[in-house]
Formats: structure tokens, C-alpha cells, sequence
């Protein structure tokens, strides 16, 4: 792969992965059909340091909310020992921590299955199902009444609803923006509101898997150095297209305008599945 590959890569990896149209699938199309894998052999950790670039995105576009999480988890933990925790009283900013911390939990349900998602990845024709299946959940948001929950009054079914469409979005091809969103919207969500909460949602994900996964990549292996400076171009793009995405997408679904996204996955589906039934 060259810079412009890294920094093609890249720039897909944040615009897939906030806007509703899947970056796990995009990322396994634009391999297979385009031919732009990642370099050498350290293919996952490139794709480690794409997320990480989207993780900057996330953390420029709602700093705040995230500073006052991190400041509740520690004054939640010094209420806990010093015996002054109480779920009754909890501020809004501390509930939703635990909502975030309670959505996430669904997510061990796929852990048997993460062989079989890595199939799906290379089998093109399921990703295109899976996209178009992501263009009817699209317009199904659009349809949504819209609901008036926030901080305040997010609840444990609400938080696990959102936490069970995450999981649908592990699939290659499900976007996980586009499902966790619609699974907010029909909690009730505000669309502001369920935009930051799949957002903030996916730092806790992304992070575990992406640990998890560098620590097995760097096992016995060194980065040849004519690779960093690819993976430092494809961080960058990542976070700067991230962040310009996840801005354009508060703009989109505050007018309803997710149609638009469902008719490209329908089309992008269609394509791959046409192209694989061509080619097999």
C-alpha cells in the first residue's frame, strides 16, 4: 500500500464509521473489490490505528460530555467506598455514565462469535444483504416519532435496547452508527441525544476490542518503518474526516434525512450482491 492508499483508507474508515452506512463492511468491499488492503502483513493493526483515529474524532466532537463522564466514574467510585453512592440521587451526568456502562454489556453476547464474524467480512454477498438491511433501518429512523428522553431520564431498558442494536452493528455490513441510532430513537431518545449516546457508546467498545486485539498483533512482531508513517497518515485522515462526519450527521438526522443514507446502502448492497453472483 502506498500514502495514498493509508490515507484513502482512512478517510473511508471516518466517514463509514459515523455516518450510517457501515465502515466494517465499506472497509471489506473496498479490499476485496478495489484492492486496497492494508499494509504488509500488519493488516490488523492498521485497522486498529483507523479506530483509533475515529476514537480522537469522538473525543473532539463531545470533549465536554466526556470530561464530565470520566469526572463521574471516579467520584462515583469515592462515593461507593465512602458509602454515599445512591442510584435514587444520581446527577444527570451520572446516570448516563451508567447507561453508557450498562449498554455496553450486551456486547459480550458476540465473543462466541467472533470467528464467524470475520467470515461474514470475506463473504461480499452477505455484506451486501447486510447493507441493504441497514437501508431499511435507516428509513425505518426517519419514521420514528420524535421522543423527549436525555440524561435525566434514560432507563435500564433503554440503555440495553440501544446496547442489543449495537451488537446487530457488529455485523459487516449492519452499520453500528445507523443501529444503535434507531435503537435510541425508538427508546424514545432525543435525535441530538441518541447521535451522542451511540457516539460516546462506542468508546468503551472500540477501545476493549482494540486492545485486546493489539496486544495479540504485537506478540513477537515489529512495525517495519516504512510502514509508520502510513499509519500515522491513516490516523490523521480517519480523525479529521470522523470528526467532519459526525458533524454533518447532527445536521442530517435533526431533518430527518436519513432516507438519503438508506438509498445509498440499498444501492451499494445491490451492487455487491450483483457483483458476487457475477463472479461465483
Amino acid at each position: 500500500m502506498t500514502y495514498v492508499g493509508a490515507c484513502i483508507m482512512g478517510i473511508l474508515q471516518g466517514i463509514t464509521e459515523f455516518l450510517p452506512v457501515s465502515s466494517s463492511g465499506h472497509l471489506a468491499i473496498f479490499s476485496q473489490v478495489f484492492g486496497f488492503s492494508p499494509p504488509g502483513e500488519h493488516d490488523l493493526l492498521f485497522d486498529i490505528m483507523l479506530h483509533l483515529g475515529t476514537l480522537i474524532a469522538v473525543f473532539i466532537a463531545y470533549y465536554g460530555d466526556i470530561l464530565d463522564v470520566i469526572k463521574e466514574f471516579f467520584l462515583s467510585v469515592k462515593d461507593i467506598f465512602t458509602g454515599q453512592f445512591s442510584f435514587k440521587r444520581m446527577s444527570p451526568s451520572r446516570r448516563f455514565l451508567f447507561m453508557i456502562i450498562l449498554a455496553t454489556l450486551p456486547l459480550v453476547l458476540i465473543l462466541p462469535f467472533n470467528d464467524g464474524i470475520e467470515k461474514v467480512a470475506n463473504t461480499l454477498w452477505l455484506v451486501g444483504i447486510f447493507l441493504l438491511a441497514t437501508g431499511f433501518l435507516l428509513l425505518l429512523s426517519d419514521s420514528i416519532i420524535r421522543g423527549n428522553r436525555r440524561e435525566n431520564n434514560t432507563t435500564c431498558t433503554n440503555a440495553l435496547t440501544v446496547g442489543l442494536f449495537q451488537v446487530l452493528g457488529t455485523l459487516p455490513g449492519i452499520s453500528r452508527s445507523g443501529a444503535t441510532i434507531t435503537g435510541g430513537l425508538l427508546s424514545g431518545f432525543e435525535r441530538e441525544y441518541a447521535v451522542k449516546f451511540s457516539f460516546i457508546m462506542s468508546i468503551p467498545a472500540v477501545l476493549g476490542a482494540s486492545l485486546l486485539s493489539f496486544f495479540d498483533v504485537i506478540k513477537g512482531n515489529t512495525v517495519p518503518d516504512a510502514t509508520v508513517g502510513m499509519y500515522v497518515a491513516g490516523i490523521v485522515t480517519s480523525a479529521v474526516s470522523g470528526y467532519l462526519s459526525i458533524r454533518f450527521l447532527r445536521m442530517i438526522l435533526k431533518h430527518d434525512k436519513f432516507k438519503y443514507f438508506a438509498y445509498y446502502c440499498f444501492g451499494m448492497g445491490a451492487f455487491v450482491i450483483i457483483r458476487s453472483i457475477l463472479r461465483s
